[in-house]
């Protein structure tokens, strides 16, 4: 894969009602509409992205993330990041936005403590 290219994978979760989206590329202005579009057409109570393919992120990609966490919130359901890179976690916290967007270690993770949270 060119390292300009994006593309987004869409896979079925371990658990029903989850959905995760793969993101592999640079997470930018030129790739925020396709994000946004395919998280707001997403109709899974949970929705996993799993970023450990995304090498970078500029300012309209952060705001595509909490667009995504916003248009998530607002019809009952959740977002929340997984494989986070360490640039990318960096730029989280120096933001402030790790205190909004729910954040997890692996995919696996994010699965299985999204699934127990919601048995509560």
């Amino acid at each position: 894969m060119d390292y300009m290219d994006f593309n987004i994978k869409r896979l079925a979760s371990r658990y029903q009602g989850q959905r995760v989206f793969v993101l592999e590329g640079p997470l930018t202005r030129s790739t925020t509409n396709e994000f946004e579009d395919i998280v707001r057409a997403e109709k899974s109570a949970v929705v996993i992205v799993d970023m450990s393919s995304v090498p970078y992120v500029d300012s309209d990609g952060l705001g595509s993330i909490l667009k995504a966490h916003i248009s998530c919130a607002k019809s009952g359901r959740q977002l929340a990041l997984a494989a986070v890179p360490s640039r990318l976690r960096t730029l989280l916290k120096v933001t402030g936005v790790e205190q909004m967007i729910t954040t997890f270690s692996t995919v696996k993770e994010a699965q299985t403590r999204l699934h127990k949270k919601k048995k509560k």
